[in-house]
């Protein structure tokens, strides 16, 4: 009598979480698997599930393979009504550098939330699976975006975990691969190229994302190149200083607080937070004689490509 109040009371709340509470391990009792034996080939179709959810659009189910520890971390805000549900859980206020060192919130980057998060991608390509551990996969992608040429590649992190299964008036453990993070990086090393070729095209400006446009400028502001290192600029931008690149030179380029952007000798990016999908703020760390610290506002064109709208300096 009391086992059977004690599944009827379980029931409906595992039901409500959606069938996929994470049990916690217990390290005395041996726990019998109902379902699967967390093979590599599970973890590769429940991340190929999760690139078929984001390029559907349908990030709501994206929540149901998400770890539980990513579940409780943040609250349901009202300004957020109508936005998928996963953006209660995954918030791009959350990005942190390369996106490994998260504060305990789920593990992503600018690179991600470009390609996979903020717009269903348009197309996406498995390349290969890296077994870590047993009970842990990383997932590789060729990602691209719905607008723009970037190709971005999308590191899903999966791992193996213990979840609670409703079964017919019982509840049994079985395991599941839950997604730990979505790390992305760049797919080419086109800054490399174009610090090889120092020509600007636009050809071989439509698929670079946001941080690549920014060293490529900084390669032209180290190399006193103002006519390419203009050309990188919006329309907008270019509004701000008549049109004219020797007026961007004499109010911009020789202010005192810009002169490093010409004499730097090393930059680094610190931090490349997405916005939006058509909008990205970046922070470059930059030494020379001394350090400084800008932040170049970057914007995607009508023509799906990333261009500097600002560029501000916050410090040295």
């Amino acid at each position: 009598m009391v086992a059977s109040s004690l599944v009827d009371i379980l029931s409906p709340l595992v039901l409500t979480y959606g069938s996929r509470r994470i049990a916690r391990r217990r390290r005395h009792r041996r726990l019998r698997v109902s379902e699967g034996d967390g093979t590599v080939r599970e973890a590769i179709e429940a991340s190929d599930e999760i690139m078929r959810l984001c390029q559907d659009g349908a990030y709501d189910g994206v929540v149901q393979y998400l770890a539980d520890e990513y579940l409780t971390l943040r609250q349901v805000d009202l300004q957020d009504e109508g936005k998928p549900l996963l953006y209660k859980y995954i918030c791009p206020d959350d990005q942190r550098g390369d996106g490994t060192d998260n504060n305990g919130k789920f593990p992503t980057n600018s690179y991600a939330w470009r390609g996979v998060l903020f717009e269903p991608p348009e197309t996406w390509e498995r390349t290969s699976v890296l077994q870590v551990a047993r009970t842990r996969c990383l997932v590789r992608y060729v990602v691209k975006p719905t607008i723009s040429d970037e190709r971005v590649v999308v590191n899903v992190d999966m791992r193996l975990e213990d979840a609670l299964k409703p079964t017919y008036r019982s509840i049994q453990i079985a395991q599941q691969w839950f997604v730990h993070g979505m790390i992305g990086e760049p797919r080419h090393d086109d800054f490399a190229m174009y610090v090889t070729e120092g020509i600007y095209t636009e050809r071989g400006h439509m698929g670079m994302g946001p941080e690549t446009v920014i060293m490529c400028q900084l390669e032209d502001f180290r190399n006193k190149n103002l006519q390419n290192a203009w050309r990188w600029n919006t329309k907008r931008y270019k509004k701000v200083y008549k049109n004219d690149v020797e007026s961007f030179e004499n109010s911009f380029i020789n202010h005192p607080k810009y002169q490093t952007l010409l004499a730097h000798t090393s930059a680094t990016v610190l931090k490349s937070i997405q916005m939006s999908s058509e909008k990205n703020m970046t922070m470059v760390g930059m030494e020379s004689t001394q350090r400084a610290v800008f932040l170049w506002m970057m914007t995607l064109d009508d023509c799906g490509l990333w261009r500097v709208d600002a560029i501000n300096c916050l410090g040295s």
